[in-house]
Protein backbone atom coordinates (compact mmCIF):
# COMPACT_ATOMS: atom_id res chain seq x y z
CA UNK A 1 0.00 0.00 0.00
CA UNK A 2 1.92 3.00 -0.70
CA UNK A 3 0.97 6.17 1.72
CA UNK A 4 0.58 9.27 -0.48
CA UNK A 5 1.97 12.21 0.58
CA UNK A 6 2.93 10.78 3.79
CA UNK A 7 6.81 10.41 3.43
CA UNK A 8 7.11 14.23 3.28
CA UNK A 9 5.21 15.12 6.26
CA UNK A 10 6.93 12.94 9.11
CA UNK A 11 6.68 10.28 11.78
CA UNK A 12 9.05 7.63 12.70
CA UNK A 13 10.96 7.08 16.34
CA UNK A 14 14.65 7.94 15.48
CA UNK A 15 14.48 11.73 15.74
CA UNK A 16 11.00 12.33 17.32
CA UNK A 17 10.76 15.48 15.65
CA UNK A 18 7.65 17.42 15.22
CA UNK A 19 6.90 17.71 11.46
CA UNK A 20 6.03 21.58 10.43
CA UNK A 21 5.47 20.96 7.12
CA UNK A 22 2.12 21.24 5.64
CA UNK A 23 1.75 18.29 2.99
CA UNK A 24 -1.41 17.20 2.12
CA UNK A 25 -3.99 15.96 -0.09
CA UNK A 26 -7.47 17.70 0.84
CA UNK A 27 -9.34 14.93 1.41
CA UNK A 28 -7.06 12.74 3.13
CA UNK A 29 -5.87 15.19 5.56
CA UNK A 30 -6.44 15.34 9.37
CA UNK A 31 -7.94 18.63 11.27
CA UNK A 32 -4.63 19.37 12.70
CA UNK A 33 -2.70 19.51 9.30
CA UNK A 34 -5.34 22.19 8.63
CA UNK A 35 -4.69 24.83 11.03
CA UNK A 36 -2.97 27.28 9.44
CA UNK A 37 -2.33 30.26 11.79
CA UNK A 38 0.61 32.78 12.18
CA UNK A 39 2.44 29.76 12.70
CA UNK A 40 3.29 26.21 11.18
CA UNK A 41 1.01 23.45 12.40
CA UNK A 42 2.85 21.15 15.01
CA UNK A 43 1.75 17.03 14.03
CA UNK A 44 2.83 13.87 14.79
CA UNK A 45 1.91 10.51 13.27
CA UNK A 46 -2.16 10.72 14.50
CA UNK A 47 -2.90 12.56 11.13
CA UNK A 48 -1.39 9.26 9.60
CA UNK A 49 -3.76 7.47 11.82
CA UNK A 50 -6.69 9.97 10.75
CA UNK A 51 -5.69 9.47 6.80
CA UNK A 52 -6.05 5.53 7.21
CA UNK A 53 -9.50 6.32 8.61
CA UNK A 54 -10.42 8.11 5.57
CA UNK A 55 -9.03 5.08 2.94
CA UNK A 56 -10.53 2.34 5.17
CA UNK A 57 -13.62 4.02 4.73
CA UNK A 58 -13.41 4.52 1.49
CA UNK A 59 -12.85 1.03 0.85
CA UNK A 60 -15.41 0.11 2.77
CA UNK A 61 -18.14 2.48 1.29
CA UNK A 62 -16.62 3.60 -2.07
CA UNK A 63 -16.44 7.37 -1.18
CA UNK A 64 -14.39 9.08 0.09
CA UNK A 65 -16.03 11.04 3.88
CA UNK A 66 -14.81 14.68 2.90
CA UNK A 67 -15.96 15.61 -0.13
CA UNK A 68 -18.27 18.22 -2.40
CA UNK A 69 -21.04 17.45 -2.26
CA UNK A 70 -22.21 20.12 -5.35
CA UNK A 71 -20.27 21.95 -7.83
CA UNK A 72 -20.54 24.95 -5.83
CA UNK A 73 -19.09 23.71 -2.92
CA UNK A 74 -15.43 25.28 -1.75
CA UNK A 75 -11.77 23.43 -0.43
CA UNK A 76 -13.04 25.93 2.53
CA UNK A 77 -16.56 24.04 2.41
CA UNK A 78 -14.52 20.46 2.64
CA UNK A 79 -11.81 22.04 5.55
CA UNK A 80 -15.05 22.87 7.80
CA UNK A 81 -16.41 19.53 7.49
CA UNK A 82 -13.32 17.71 8.19
CA UNK A 83 -12.32 19.82 11.21
CA UNK A 84 -16.00 19.33 12.66
CA UNK A 85 -15.74 15.11 11.40
CA UNK A 86 -18.52 15.50 9.63
CA UNK A 87 -19.70 12.62 7.38
CA UNK A 88 -22.26 9.47 7.90
CA UNK A 89 -22.82 5.86 7.87
CA UNK A 90 -26.20 6.42 6.71
CA UNK A 91 -26.00 5.43 3.21
CA UNK A 92 -26.70 2.26 1.50
CA UNK A 93 -23.18 0.88 1.01
CA UNK A 94 -22.84 0.96 4.88
CA UNK A 95 -25.84 -1.52 5.31
CA UNK A 96 -23.79 -4.19 5.10
CA UNK A 97 -20.89 -2.75 7.35
CA UNK A 98 -20.32 -4.27 10.70
CA UNK A 99 -20.74 -2.09 13.74
CA UNK A 100 -16.85 -2.74 14.71
CA UNK A 101 -15.52 -1.63 11.41
CA UNK A 102 -17.85 1.22 12.23
CA UNK A 103 -16.42 2.05 15.73
CA UNK A 104 -12.92 1.10 14.30
CA UNK A 105 -13.45 4.09 11.93
CA UNK A 106 -14.69 6.85 14.20
CA UNK A 107 -11.67 6.05 16.55
CA UNK A 108 -9.90 7.01 13.14
CA UNK A 109 -11.65 10.08 12.12
CA UNK A 110 -11.83 11.74 16.12
CA UNK A 111 -10.71 15.37 15.60
CA UNK A 112 -8.22 15.74 18.74
CA UNK A 113 -5.01 13.70 17.57
CA UNK A 114 -5.09 12.66 21.43
CA UNK A 115 -8.29 11.04 21.60
CA UNK A 116 -7.64 9.48 18.02
CA UNK A 117 -6.90 5.60 18.16
CA UNK A 118 -3.15 4.97 18.73
CA UNK A 119 -0.96 2.88 16.25
CA UNK A 120 -1.53 0.52 19.25
CA UNK A 121 -4.93 0.47 19.78
CA UNK A 122 -5.33 0.15 15.90
CA UNK A 123 -3.39 -3.07 16.18
CA UNK A 124 -5.42 -4.60 19.03
CA UNK A 125 -9.18 -3.61 17.72
CA UNK A 126 -11.48 -6.12 17.09
CA UNK A 127 -12.18 -5.68 14.15
CA UNK A 128 -8.68 -6.41 12.94
CA UNK A 129 -8.26 -9.29 15.06
CA UNK A 130 -11.75 -11.07 14.86
CA UNK A 131 -10.62 -13.65 11.69
CA UNK A 132 -8.17 -13.79 9.06
CA UNK A 133 -10.82 -12.55 6.44
CA UNK A 134 -13.00 -9.79 6.60
CA UNK A 135 -16.58 -10.10 7.09
CA UNK A 136 -17.18 -6.61 6.15
CA UNK A 137 -17.81 -6.75 2.60
CA UNK A 138 -15.78 -4.00 0.36
CA UNK A 139 -17.32 -1.76 -1.72
CA UNK A 140 -14.61 -1.53 -4.48
CA UNK A 141 -15.25 -5.06 -6.04
CA UNK A 142 -12.63 -6.13 -9.22
CA UNK A 143 -10.42 -3.56 -8.25
CA UNK A 144 -8.90 -4.82 -4.76
CA UNK A 145 -7.92 -8.74 -4.94
CA UNK A 146 -10.27 -11.04 -1.91
CA UNK A 147 -7.41 -11.25 -0.03
CA UNK A 148 -7.38 -7.47 1.18
CA UNK A 149 -7.86 -8.25 4.57
CA UNK A 150 -4.56 -9.77 4.66
CA UNK A 151 -2.54 -7.60 2.72
CA UNK A 152 -3.84 -4.61 5.35
CA UNK A 153 -2.55 -6.87 8.26
CA UNK A 154 0.69 -7.68 6.56
CA UNK A 155 1.01 -3.66 5.77
CA UNK A 156 -0.07 -3.06 9.06
CA UNK A 157 2.23 -5.33 10.85
CA UNK A 158 5.37 -3.92 8.95
CA UNK A 159 4.62 -0.39 9.86
CA UNK A 160 4.34 -1.55 13.58
CA UNK A 161 7.41 -3.19 13.11
CA UNK A 162 9.21 -0.12 11.50
CA UNK A 163 7.48 2.27 14.22
CA UNK A 164 9.19 -0.26 16.84
CA UNK A 165 12.85 -1.09 14.89
CA UNK A 166 12.79 2.77 13.36
CA UNK A 167 13.14 3.92 9.94
CA UNK A 168 14.32 7.28 7.73
CA UNK A 169 11.82 8.77 6.14
CA UNK A 170 13.47 10.62 3.06
CA UNK A 171 14.74 14.35 3.68
CA UNK A 172 11.84 17.27 2.54
CA UNK A 173 14.16 19.02 0.19
CA UNK A 174 15.60 16.15 -1.82
CA UNK A 175 11.54 14.59 -2.42
CA UNK A 176 10.60 14.79 -5.97
CA UNK A 177 7.52 17.46 -5.13
CA UNK A 178 10.11 19.75 -3.38
CA UNK A 179 12.26 19.50 -6.42
CA UNK A 180 9.27 20.41 -8.76
CA UNK A 181 8.46 23.22 -6.73
CA UNK A 182 12.46 24.84 -6.27
CA UNK A 183 12.56 24.38 -10.09
CA UNK A 184 9.19 26.50 -10.72
CA UNK A 185 10.09 29.19 -7.73
CA UNK A 186 13.78 29.46 -9.63
CA UNK A 187 12.44 29.56 -13.38
CA UNK A 188 9.73 32.33 -11.71
CA UNK A 189 12.93 34.85 -9.91
CA UNK A 190 14.47 34.51 -13.36
CA UNK A 191 11.19 35.47 -15.45
CA UNK A 192 11.44 38.26 -13.13
CA UNK A 193 14.67 39.47 -12.89
CA UNK A 194 14.68 39.01 -16.51
CA UNK A 195 11.56 41.41 -16.70
CA UNK A 196 13.29 43.53 -14.53
CA UNK A 197 16.52 44.05 -16.04
CA UNK A 198 14.89 44.98 -19.36
CA UNK A 199 13.28 48.37 -18.00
Amino acid sequence: MRRPAWDACGGGTVARQVPQTPCFTLQYAAPEVLDLGDTLPEYNEQCDLWSLGVILFTMLSGQVPFHARSKTESATDIMQRIRKAEFSFETDAWRAVSTEAKQLINGLLTVDPKKRLSMQELSRHAWLNSSSSLETPLQTPNVLPSFAGETFNETLQAFLTANRDGFHLMDVEAAPLMKRRGLKRQSAEKEANDKASKR
